[in-house]
């Protein structure tokens, strides 16, 4: 029997570099191979809840069923929660928000003075690989510091998402 969960598939950057380096699919939980490819070592514990990286991203999309998820809780959680930083900082955004986008998730950012609680963000592009390495590089290109919670979030299709 298998768990839809682990049945559904992400894509991993195999390595840094261009917005296309290394890309395949593959299902979770992430394989010993995926880990030797990944620039990220994905079996390393959360220090506070004791999750490895592998399962945080796996696990990212389990709050949209009740609330979008924020640009502003992925970078603290890799660069606290886990002590990374550089390269897998950034490696850990990206994989954080492309498993979102493979969930179902569009970015989004708060609806205030519309009559919606979203409003889509369609500038960062059409496939998944390109609209997370938008937000990855307009994170990267305001210094890759923490996000504020008015910036950038991930959210399901909903009545209560639309266009401004």
């Amino acid at each position: 029997m298998t768990n839809s969960r682990t049945d559904r598939s992400i894509k991993l950057m195999g390595e840094l570099g261009g917005p296309t380096a290394g890309v395949v699919e593959a299902a979770i939980p992430i394989s010993a191979q995926d880990r030797d490819t990944s620039p990220m070592k994905l079996d390393t514990r959360h220090k506070i809840y004791g999750h490895t990286i592998a399962e945080h991203i796996e696990t990212v999309s389990g709050e949209l069923d009740v609330d979008a998820v924020g640009l502003w809780q992925i970078v603290p959680a890799g660069r606290e929660g886990f002590r990374l930083e550089n390269a897998e900082l950034t490696e850990f955004v990206r994989q954080c928000i492309l498993a979102l986008l493979a969930s179902g998730a569009k970015p989004v950012k708060g609806g205030g003075g519309t009559r919606f609680d979203w409003i889509l963000q369609t500038h960062y592009g059409e496939s998944d690989l390109e609209i997370a390495n938008s937000i990855v590089g307009e994170w990267l290109e305001i210094g890759a510091g923490d996000v504020s919670p008015g910036g950038v979030w991930f959210a399901l299709p909903s009545p209560s998402v639309g266009f401004s």
